[in-house]
């Protein structure tokens, strides 16, 4: 069965790597930059979402509502002379029946993909070995070519074409998504040398 995490005033999952660390948020993380990054229609639409303007309160409402065993919410911070910057946020939510994660994320702002990828990767390895999950599953909007790209760097096999699975968020129509899905035997296939080509 998934495991839950361990009752801890520690992060239930935390990875350091090269001048970033990425750990389960809690809602003292709020901050002016992850409000303007769900102000931003940029990144919330390539989310089939919109943009809002939350006060910090909200947000850390928010953020309250991941109880980080069903649902987990975490985010990767850059090391700066000022302490840690969050720059991206990333979502999973468990299907305890059928161990089976699936996941979302963004980054807020422009450069460290590389990092994101290890980042992601980071929660991949957390989710199978830590918490007994047995798939991580992804839906992408055919539009978002940052989400595709990452999930083929993550060694996800392309499960199909799934045409006008959801809603556009304005009510315009309706959109296509790519499904991804990676089990946890082919998960442990890519961690030896080479294993991390595209995913077929």
């Amino acid at each position: 069965m998934l495991r839950p995490a361990p009752a801890s005033s520690k992060p239930a999952y935390q990875w350091r790597d090269g001048g970033y660390l990425a750990r389960t948020l809690s809602p003292s993380d709020a901050n002016n930059d992850y409000l303007s990054w769900i102000a931003n229609p940029r990144l919330m639409n390539a989310l089939n979402m919109p943009a809002r303007k939350l006060t910090l309160t909200e947000l850390k409402a928010q953020i309250g509502q991941y109880d980080q065993r069903g649902s987990l919410l975490a985010g990767i911070f850059r090391e700066t002379p000022d302490g840690l910057r969050l720059i991206g946020v990333f979502v999973v939510t468990l299907n305890l029946e059928h161990r089976l994660a699936r996941v979302s994320g963004f980054i807020g702002e422009e450069g460290p993909a590389p990092h994101f990828i290890k980042f992601v990767k980071s929660v991949f390895g957390y989710l199978f070995e830590s918490r007994g999950v047995e798939k991580i599953g992804a839906q992408v909007a055919a539009s978002n070519r940052g989400a595709l790209a990452a999930c083929w760097a993550l060694g996800m096999r392309h499960e199909g074409l799934l045409r006008g699975e959801i809603r556009k968020f304005d009510g315009s129509g309706r959109l296509d998504q790519h499904a991804f899905g990676l089990l946890r035997e082919e998960w442990r296939e890519r961690l030896k040398p080479g294993g991390f080509r595209s995913g077929s």
